[in-house]
């Protein structure tokens, strides 16, 4: 795949030319829930399903989630650390935007709320509700769907069906047939 990314902003071309961008898209391997591989593919697997959807609201934002949200992913690998917290931190070298910043903090909450609620584990409402106060919901589940753009949408769904059930959204972005 052409790793060729076509900044559409000064920041995404900041983004792009910096070594921090260029030494992360180089991280990472074909695994489960990661056929991808490594994160220059998933990026532009992101990018492309962007360019594809009706976005034009949202495009100028999810363009610059897609490019960021990975990007402390290769420093921690082998620790317990979050990739999206750091991620998060190393955003702020780019971006002063704190509904970006807190979107990607936030990005990948959802999949282990979905994990466990697989494994029936007690699923505190309130909980939920306080992670997500604040954040930009519509953002956050138009990223995570671009995000999940290769993968199956079931824990993207269950996810959207759950803050529906809370009242944290009034519509569905997907829609069940």
């Amino acid at each position: 795949m052409n790793l060729d990314f076509s900044p559409e902003t000064n920041t995404e071309e900041r983004i792009i030319n910096s070594e921090l961008f260029k030494h992360a898209i180089l991280w990472g391997v074909a695994r489960p829930g990661h056929p991808e591989g490594n994160l220059g593919t998933h990026i532009k697997h992101i990018l492309d399903y962007i360019n594809k959807s009706d976005q034009t609201e949202y495009r100028k934002d999810l363009r610059l989630l897609a490019l960021l949200h990975d990007i402390g992913k290769p420093y921690t690998e082998g620790t317990h650390n979050s990739h999206a917290i750091l991620s998060a931190k190393l955003a702020q070298i780019y971006t002063s935007d704190s509904t970006i910043i807190h979107t990607i903090e936030l990005s990948d909450k959802y999949y282990g709320l979905y994990k466990n609620s697989l494994r029936q584990k007690n699923m505190n409402d309130e909980k939920i509700k306080s992670i997500y106060a604040g954040a930009d919901l519509q953002l956050l589940l138009r990223f995570n769907y671009a995000d999940s753009a290769d993968r199956p949408k079931t824990a993207i769904n269950w996810f959207e069906d759950k803050l529906f059930e809370l009242g944290l959204t009034t519509k569905k972005l997907y829609k069940i047939d």
